[in-house]
């Protein structure tokens, strides 16, 4: 739908949430979810990329792979055989958003969540400061719809 596209705006910079998950967690989520999930046995940086082994894998290591759509939220995500949609990462790792990043860090993978919903629409933190700083509620749908048009039916 032409007028339902990301927008970015002041005041949703606030929503910021790390979530901490220890290796074992990571397994055991998967686990539950995929019966044919292949565990982590390490994680470690090789040039800034996050490289994973997995048990029973003698070969090199492998990247965890994180795709991301045009509006920087994460569209699929490779972990160790498991490719997962964005939508569905959110959910198995109870993640605010798709917008994130991972980081490595003594044992445990961050996600680094920015926003909180799907990113399309009109978000109710970005037209709350809209409005505190003064935009009618015309601004901010057409902030949000962008093409649409207000009218007197």
């Amino acid at each position: 739908i032409p007028y339902l596209k990301s927008v970015k705006t002041e005041g949703e910079e606030i929503l910021i949430e790390k979530k901490f998950f220890s290796l074992e967690d990571i397994n055991r989520i998967l686990k539950e979810k995929y019966d044919n999930y292949i565990e982590i046995k390490q994680i470690t940086m090789q040039n800034n990329n996050m490289k994973i082994q997995c048990i029973g894998n003698n070969e090199e290591l492998q990247d965890l792979v994180i795709e991301k759509n045009s509006s920087g939220r994460v569209s699929k995500m490779k972990i160790s055989n498991i490719e997962l949609e964005g939508t569905e990462v959110r959910t198995l790792f109870d993640l605010r958003s798709t917008m994130f990043d991972i980081q490595f860090k003594e044992k445990s993978i961050i996600f680094n969540t920015k926003g909180y919903g799907h990113g399309i629409g009109l978000s109710q933190y970005g037209s709350n400061y809209m409005a505190k700083n003064g935009s009618d509620y015309k601004e901010i749908i057409m902030h949000y719809y962008i093409g649409t048009k207000i009218t007197n039916l």
